[in-house]
């Protein structure tokens, strides 16, 4: 196989070799076997999009399965992403045996970075070796975002130190949704795991429903792969009590009763911001389907475990049409930021029929309807595996539904 050409560097003065190869030694599949994980080799995780690369060209050894704790996770070898120019890589931090490849343009003549991600490898970026491990955390979902790395890596302004928190080699990005409490009790939450990983690069990161922890070099040691899994899993538990405790679930589960209109003033700090557009098209849809528009807050808050892909945007209650007679329904459009903004992934959920087994963990997929299926906490959830840019297609949602729902319920 022909390896790529790219600029390269390592975070760590013993993974050169790693990035000048530009690819792992070691293959993952025996250990990936060995724990109950799915090796699927380069690809982009769709539940992951919030916390990974874009491109399956950065993803390598990729595994996916459960992990500690009833998490569905990946892990894998990573090219890690930084901006360079001129020769230069324009992130702190110390980088052993650098190689540099310029894309030169008009505008980087008059010294204007170009860094446009046209291709995996395009445009004046440098790539490092890393592990990355990553798994859903949709009980952290009403959190705000945050990324926590080696402070050496990491700007002194508007970054703050860790060290009170048992994280002397730390700091956490500023942001505007996160005052001096709120840090205090993310980085409370995180410490006793990331207090474990001294290495040249540690960054944690949390986004939409997903945590990710990166290290520096193609890790192949099993009890060191052991230690990430169970790490970003302890990692997502902790931030989800965190969450619980600040917005407590609501319970008992009442699928058949009102969850509430839309109410913003209720949101909390960081929630996502949609456009005046989609608001417009969640009111539209639900007068086309007769449906009732209900506040996306409250139905994380109903289902803490929701195993859909990143944070509901819009959610509609009503009714599927089925052969035994109506059935209670609600279609949601989930959404998982970065480079996926301006899209949204459409999913529906059900009381699942009677004595339906949980599972699986990161759902099945249908290649007919082209939908994932998975039970959780009862209730029967399916969504699809692409997303869909400045559309909801609701019509085409609640037909598909219809057909699961028909389909499962006939199978039981």
């Amino acid at each position: 196989m022909t390896v790529p050409d790219f600029g390269y560097t390592a975070l760590g003065p013993d993974d050169q070799d790693d990035a000048a190869r530009r690819q792992p030694s070691s293959n993952l599949a025996g250990w990936a076997a060995s724990r109950g994980l799915e090796y699927r080799g380069s690809e982009v995780p769709g539940a992951f999009a919030s916390v990974l690369p874009g491109w399956p060209q950065h993803l390598m050894n990729l595994s996916k399965g459960p992990f500690a704790g009833e998490h569905f996770g990946v892990i894998a070898h990573r090219l890690y992403e930084l901006e360079a120019f001129e020769g230069k890589i324009r992130v702190p931090g110390d980088y052993w045996g650098s190689r540099f490849t310029n894309t030169r343009s008009l505008k980087s003549f008059a010294g204007i970075s170009m860094d446009e991600d046209s291709g995996p490898f395009d445009g004046n970026r440098i790539f490092a070796p890393t592990t990355t491990a990553a798994v859903r955390a949709p009980e952290a979902a009403l959190l705000p975002g945050f990324i926590i790395r080696n402070g050496s890596r990491m700007g002194k302004i508007n970054s703050p130190k860790l060290a009170e928190f048992g994280l002397p080699h730390l700091r956490m990005a500023g942001s505007q949704f996160i005052d001096d409490e709120m840090l205090a009790r993310l980085a409370t939450a995180v410490a006793p795991t990331l207090a474990t990983f001294d290495e040249p690069l540690v960054e944690a990161k949390y986004a939409y429903g997903a945590v990710v922890v990166t290290v520096n070099g193609y890790r192949d040691d099993p009890e060191f792969l052991d230690r990430m899994m169970a790490g970003v899993a302890a990692m997502a538990d902790a931030l989800g009590a965190l969450a619980a405790s600040l917005y407590p679930p609501i319970e008992p589960l009442d699928f058949a009763g009102s969850w509430g209109p839309v109410d913003p003033a209720s949101h909390p700090p960081g929630s996502w911001i949609h456009g005046d557009e989609w608001t417009q098209a969640y009111s539209r849809a639900a007068g086309e389907r007769r449906m009732v528009e209900e506040d996306p807050i409250a139905f994380m808050r109903h289902i803490p475990h929701c195993p859909v892909p990143g944070i509901a945007d819009g959610v509609l209650k009503g009714e599927l049409a089925t052969e035994e007679g109506p059935v209670r329904v609600r279609l949601s459009w989930h959404v998982q930021g970065g480079i996926t903004s301006g899209s949204v992934r459409p999913a529906a959920c059900f009381v699942a029929p009677p004595n339906a087994p949980e599972g699986p963990f990161g759902g099945v997929h249908d290649p007919h309807s082209d939908m994932y299926l998975e039970v959780r906490d009862g209730l029967l959830f399916v969504w699809g595996r692409a997303r869909i840019a400045g559309r909801l297609n609701s019509e085409q949602l609640l037909a598909n539904a219809a057909a699961w729902w028909q389909r499962y319920a006939s199978a039981r």
